[in-house]
């Protein structure tokens, strides 16, 4: 009996040891705090937290400013540089990085959102004035500035490619749109020669009005400006103008051949006959 529990206990004893040469949970948590931090580098930890608290201190009282903004990219600079002069990782210290990068984006991207806004809304004013290469201007204006949120603060809830898109077309419709006013001035000047049937005045006019639809058509096709039919319209009225034009100068010399006849140049009369 006695031999039978000295061998039980023997074969225990044998599965320990064996246990404690396999692989064990390692305590990252425990090897994390056995890593010496450099006091300097724990100085920019606290330079952070204290740079965010300035912040906070102002962002109660009212609405954040691009000062106070620079308080709070000063903490996430901190923060940033203390990340990366960590002799091992911490992953706290990565959340915090990250927490503040956001907060950051965020509210710079609705500070310059606030400034397109701004920007958007006098492009507006200026287009009903009919002020439209101010308003292009200022179109422009916002265009550059959303572009920028887009590319340096893409975490921002200001972020929005489609709002770029737009931007850029109200600026270019507002390039387009003298040009369209000027061209339908021109056909309404060539539309007052051919009730006078001044063919040779309004044929110029329409000319000059089909060569700006045409630049609008290659120039500015996505826009609302760009009309092939219209392109095609006033071709074929400068081709009635022309028909017009045609008639006139028939009508002319065959007025000049009733005068010879009447005169007597009958020769003179046949001939003017056949050329008209």
């Amino acid at each position: 009996m006695l031999l039978f529990l000295l061998g039980g206990a023997g074969v225990l004893a044998s599965f320990w040891f064996l246990s404690q040469l396999g692989p064990k949970k390692v305590d990252y948590q425990a090897l994390a705090t056995r890593v010496e931090i450099p006091p300097e580098v724990l100085a920019l930890h606290e330079q952070s937290i204290e740079s965010e608290a300035q912040f906070d201190e102002g962002a109660v009282m009212r609405s954040p400013t691009a000062e106070d903004l620079e308080l709070l990219k000063r903490a996430l600079d901190q923060q940033t540089e203390y990340v990366e002069a960590l002799p091992g990782f911490d992953s706290e210290a990565v959340r915090r990085r990250e927490d503040l990068d956001q907060r950051y984006q965020d509210l710079q991207g609705g500070l310059l959102k606030a400034a397109v806004n701004a920007l958007q809304a006098e492009a507006q004013t200026l287009a009903i004035a009919k002020a439209f290469e101010a308003a292009r201007g200022k179109y422009k204006e916002a265009f550059a500035l959303q572009k920028s949120i887009n590319e340096k603060y893409p975490l921002s809830a200001s972020y929005n490619l489609s709002r770029v898109t737009r931007l850029q077309r109200h600026a270019r419709h507002f390039a387009a749109e003298p040009l369209l006013e000027r061209s339908l001035a021109l056909e309404n000047q060539a539309d007052v020669c051919i009730a006078r049937e001044d063919w040779g005045q309004a044929e110029a006019l329409l000319g000059q009005s089909i060569a700006l639809q045409d630049r609008l058509n290659r120039e500015y096709r996505s826009s609302s400006q760009a009309s092939v039919s219209r392109f095609e319209r006033l071709n074929v009225k400068q081709a009635g103008v022309q028909t017009g034009q045609y008639q006139l100068e028939i009508e002319q010399v065959s007025d000049q051949a009733d005068a010879r006849f009447a005169d007597g140049e009958a020769l003179l009369a046949a001939s003017l006959y056949q050329e008209a």
